[in-house]
């Protein structure tokens, strides 16, 4: 548990100083080197440190993995896009989104939050006598 808290406020410090480096930029569409890609990763790492227990269980869990695709489709992959939106607006295919207009900062950390306490979710581990019945 002490490892848990120690890693979880190593990744709140590697976060704040992503946010910080970001706002401390002088022109906002200058092309942030490796904030732009390593900042949603954090944020995702959070949502899956949080879902720490689940992944415990099942590692321990004997059996197969299986993946919820239902989950997997409607809910996690539709947070995707809107996770990485800022890699998005700096590409050359999407650089004109209309979601860049209409979402917001708080709601791209939620989306990336809850992108990876999903992505967590939608494993499970079935033992070979549960597959059988």
């Amino acid at each position: 548990m002490f490892t848990y808290v120690i890693i979880y406020a190593l990744m709140i410090l590697v976060f704040y100083l992503l946010y910080k480096q970001t706002t401390e930029t002088t022109n906002p569409f200058e092309f942030p080197s490796i904030v732009l890609y390593v900042a949603p990763i954090v944020m995702i790492l959070f949502g899956i440190l949080l879902n720490f227990e689940r992944i415990i269980e099942l590692v321990n869990a004997k059996g197969k993995i299986s993946v919820d695709w239902l989950r997997l489709v409607i809910v996690v992959l539709p947070l995707t896009p809107i996770s990485f939106l800022y890699l998005l607006q700096y590409s050359q295919v999407f650089q004109y989104t209309l979601l860049t207009y209409y979402i917001r900062p708080p709601v791209i950390y939620v989306a990336q939050f809850l992108l990876g306490f999903l992505l967590v979710s939608c494993f499970t581990k079935k033992s070979d006598l549960e597959s059988s019945d």
